[in-house]
């Protein structure tokens, strides 16, 4: 007859789990992957937003490029964002900013020339046509 008890317990006894110093070396390993990669995703985020900010930018100047081409005299308004808004041509909810987090945070202005130009009110920074932002943004 075989006795399984005792050949269970040889396998058994020479199986072991890791040692410290192997499981010390994994986890270093992993906070020096995690410590690069960190950055690198908050630097994809930060990317991310600005591109958010930038297309809402183009999508207010087309919609004033639209607005104006229909109401004339929109070329002599002050407040264009609040004319936007009353009309329905925006919503307050599309003008908050991804990049900064702020509510009504672009500037819409309209020349007499027809030319649109965007920008965030608070920085003065210019998003379209051309973008000028500062060199390094702090959010």
């Amino acid at each position: 007859m075989i006795n399984y008890d005792n050949n269970y317990k040889k396998v058994l006894k020479n199986k072991r789990g890791f040692t410290l110093i192997e499981v010390i070396v994994v986890v270093a390993i992993l906070g020096i992957l995690f410590a690069i990669m960190i950055p690198n995703f908050m630097n994809i985020m930060k990317d991310s937003k600005l591109k958010a900010d930038l297309i809402t930018a183009a999508n207010i100047a087309k919609i004033t490029e639209i607005y104006s081409t229909i109401n004339e005299d929109a070329k002599d308004e002050n407040n264009l964002i609040e004319k936007l808004k009353k009309n329905n041509y925006v919503k307050e909810e599309d003008l908050k900013s991804q990049y900064y987090n702020r509510e009504n945070a672009f500037e819409v202005i309209l020349e007499k020339s027809g030319k649109v130009k965007v920008r965030y009110v608070h920085t003065g920074e210019e998003l379209y046509p051309k973008v000028t932002l500062k060199k390094d943004n702090n959010i």
